[in-house]
């Protein structure tokens, strides 16, 4: 049973844009994905630190502020009884855009890097790509997570269903050297997250 070691700390960017609430196998994939989100916690050590960020859930896309929709809704810290992480999952709503770079930018602030001791993951959940207007740029947001110290990162792409999308997560990965691990159905999301948070880097 593989489980992370003490001290580890996960940041978490959820994606809640409108593209979620399509339909897989009669669900709104975004039930899906916090589902799986949901599992991952629950698989998380009582110890491991744990920070969510969420995009899309307050605005849909044509309001007014949509491209900057997100927000970080748990500060980084022990998990404990979890909870609290999971009435803010449970909580939010599928609505509006893929700020992408937005968060990534915000984030970048908050993550500050781990130590030797404690790495850090940050971990995007997302069903698309950057769609902000004008286009903000996702891949130069990412590149910047290359030069934190002690910091994985990891881009978990459920249902991508477009080339051009998948090439840019796949390039936001490698920028961030990181890792891109694409899910088609729930059963491989749930896989691809754990992967994400509990295998040893290469």
């Amino acid at each position: 049973n593989v489980t992370l070691p003490p001290g580890k700390k996960l940041y978490i960017i959820m994606d809640a844009s409108g593209s979620m609430l399509e339909q897989m196998n009669g669900k709104p994939k975004f039930e899906i994905a916090r589902e799986a989100m949901i599992t991952l916690i629950n698989e998380l050590p009582a110890n491991a630190q744990v920070a969510l960020r969420a995009y899309g859930y307050r605005l849909r896309a044509i309001e007014q502020g949509a491209n900057e929709d997100s927000k970080l809704l748990v500060t980084m810290k022990p998990l404990g009884d979890k909870a609290e992480v999971m009435e803010i999952l449970n909580g939010l709503r599928a609505r509006g855009k893929t700020p992408l770079a937005y968060s990534l930018e915000q984030a970048l602030g908050e993550v500050r890097g781990g130590t030797e001791d404690t790495p850090v993951t940050v971990l995007l959940l997302t069903d698309g790509g950057e769609d902000t207007q004008p286009r903000r740029d996702p891949v130069a947001a990412a590149a910047k997570y290359a030069d934190l110290e002690h910091t994985r990162f990891r881009i978990v792409g459920f249902d991508i269903n477009r080339e051009d999308w998948s090439q840019q997560l796949r390039a936001m990965a490698e920028a961030g050297h990181g890792q891109y691990l694409p899910a088609s159905q729930a059963e491989s999301l749930v896989r691809e997250l754990r992967t994400a948070v509990f295998e040893t880097p290469d």
